[in-house]
């Protein structure tokens, strides 16, 4: 069992393993099973990381006073909240209302031209054969 130290550049962190070497009769070579102790700090020091290793979350106990120790007004901030999405809301229709509008005049100068083109092949048909 040997204690193996390996780089990441991508996250610039060290990571330490616990790494047993064994010979694999089926593939005829040796390998090794890896276990992740931890990584290297600054200091050089082992931090376990993992459900096993990774040290505990702090707590904070929450009281139900909370909102008036915070000094936030949170009837305030929801109705500041719901004005707003109100109002992008209303933007969002009219966006709609005029998207509909310049999808209808992009139609009618569609045909429009599809007409002067129609009309185009037209006289140049007339105009080949008056010349011919």
């Amino acid at each position: 069992m040997a204690i193996v130290h390996h780089y990441d550049a991508r996250v610039n962190t060290t990571y330490v393993y616990e790494s047993k070497g064994y010979y694999d009769r089926e593939a005829h070579k040796t390998k090794t099973h890896r276990k992740l102790i931890g990584k290297l700090d600054e200091n050089g020091n082992i931090v376990p990381t993992g459900k096993v290793g990774r040290p505990p979350k702090k707590v904070i106990a929450s009281t139900s006073n909370d909102d008036v120790d915070n000094g936030i007004d949170y009837k305030t901030l929801y109705e500041s909240y719901l004005k707003e999405s109100k109002l992008k809301e209303e933007r969002i229709d009219s966006l709609k209302a005029e998207l509909a509008q310049e999808r209808k005049a992009r139609r009618s100068c569609e045909s429009v031209l599809r007409k002067m083109l129609e009309m185009g092949g037209a006289y140049r048909s007339i105009y080949e054969e008056t010349e011919a």
